[in-house]
């Protein structure tokens, strides 16, 4: 006999003496060391070893429940990101028609550039020649009042005619408006050719 702990009857040791801490096995002898083997823990039951603790229903509906809220929040965050890609869709297509309206209002300016830099080449071109030959502007200038002048006498002729009166000299026509006469104006066209390449006025 010895004292032990009370787990000691999970071994196979009894209590000797209800009132006293005292167990005894008939493997646990002074000098038998030869006994000790036959000491085991005792197994529990089979069918108390295999128990599933089993869960209240109401605790199984609380379970179910939380699965449903949580399906019902992924399914709302695919619909909001669902959303949300339509959106930037949209964006995207907007964001594309305005790119192409302005590579079309770049490209209509730059021919518009091109455009004037052509004219003023020739512009250049034109004061240029007019500057190294007075004889080429005085030239121009003729055919721009010869020009200027057929029109004029043009549209005379078809006022007389619609009028059927002769041809009055003088300035004034019979429905009494002016015909201006524009006389050659070489020196006037050379000074004001002067003034624009001094001033870079088509710079």
């Amino acid at each position: 006999m010895f004292t032990v702990w009370k787990t000691k009857p999970k071994l196979g040791f009894r209590k000797v003496d209800p009132d006293r801490w005292e167990f005894a096995n008939e493997g646990f002898l002074r000098g038998q060391k030869h006994l000790l083997r036959i000491i085991s823990r005792r197994k529990p039951a089979h069918g108390h070893a295999n128990q599933q603790p089993q869960q209240p229903h109401g605790q199984n509906s609380s379970v179910a429940a939380c699965v449903e809220v949580g399906k019902f929040g992924l399914e709302e965050e695919v619909e909001r990101l669902k959303r949300d890609k339509n959106v930037l869709m949209q964006e995207l297509v907007r964001l594309r028609q305005q790119q192409q309206s302005t590579d079309s209002q770049l490209q209509t300016m730059v021919q518009r550039l091109q455009g004037m830099e052509q004219r003023q080449q020739q512009m250049m071109s034109f004061l240029a020649k007019a500057m190294q030959s007075p004889s080429f502007l005085a030239q121009f200038v003729q055919q721009q009042n010869d020009s200027n002048r057929r029109i004029t006498e043009a549209n005379k002729k078809r006022r007389l005619k619609q009028e059927d009166v002769p041809e009055n000299e003088g300035s004034s026509s019979p429905d009494g408006q002016i015909v201006k006469y524009q006389p050659l104006m070489n020196e006037a066209a050379k000074e004001m050719l002067r003034q624009i390449v001094k001033n870079g006025s088509f710079f």
